[in-house]
């Protein structure tokens, strides 16, 4: 098996999990209430 991590199971860590390999924390810049009434056509 790959040395790989699944990115499946790093989607589903939680939120206070995620952070960068320097230490910060990753948070979202927008979520789909942002995108609401967006049309990408």
């Amino acid at each position: 098996m790959s040395s790989r991590k699944d990115p499946l199971r790093m989607a589903r860590e939680s939120a206070s999990a995620r952070t960068s390999e320097s230490g910060l924390p990753i948070e979202p810049v927008y979520g789909p209430d942002d995108l609401q009434g967006w049309d990408a056509a």
